[in-house]
């Protein structure tokens, strides 16, 4: 009786610690992915954009997936948009209706976004060469695009 009991007892701990790492994995991954992972948000598409009044006051972010200025500014964008307090769109150059918002803002690079403030329009490139022509995301542009 004592060993089945035993038995149980090792066989619930059991259970308790898989559960608890089980847990603290999963959470972790969320901790993770919502910190350290920045992806665009896939809820606010230049589908989603061309549904919005237009004079709103919003940003739109023009990225293309293999562009090497739009992964360098990427993160740095997308952080600035979830702390700013307009909504911000990310639109796809490479689909139909990215493109024609590129042709509505006259969007020349790929890096932009565009501040749309009380039906006023300013363009700002997210990421640039340094003097050493390295890659870099250009933090005070973002800001000020981002944030008023």
């Amino acid at each position: 009786m004592r060993e089945l009991l035993r038995h149980i007892k090792l066989a619930l701990g059991a259970i308790l610690v898989i559960l608890v790492v089980s847990l603290a994995v999963l959470g972790g991954y969320r901790v993770y992915k919502d910190h350290f992972i920045l992806d665009y948000d896939p809820h606010l598409t230049q589908k989603e954009y061309q549904n919005t009044v237009l004079d709103q006051n919003v940003n739109l972010v023009f990225y293309k997936k293999d562009c090497p200025y739009c992964q360098v500014g990427k993160s740095v964008v997308v952080d600035a948009a979830n702390k700013g307090s307009y909504p911000t769109f990310y639109i796809d150059t490479q689909t139909e209706e990215g493109q024609k918002l590129v042709e509505k803002y006259q969007v020349e690079k790929a890096a932009t976004i565009i501040k749309i403030r009380k039906g006023k329009i300013k363009k700002y490139l997210y990421a640039s060469r340094d003097s050493e022509e390295k890659i870099v995301a250009d933090e005070k542009s973002i800001q000020e695009a981002i944030n008023d």
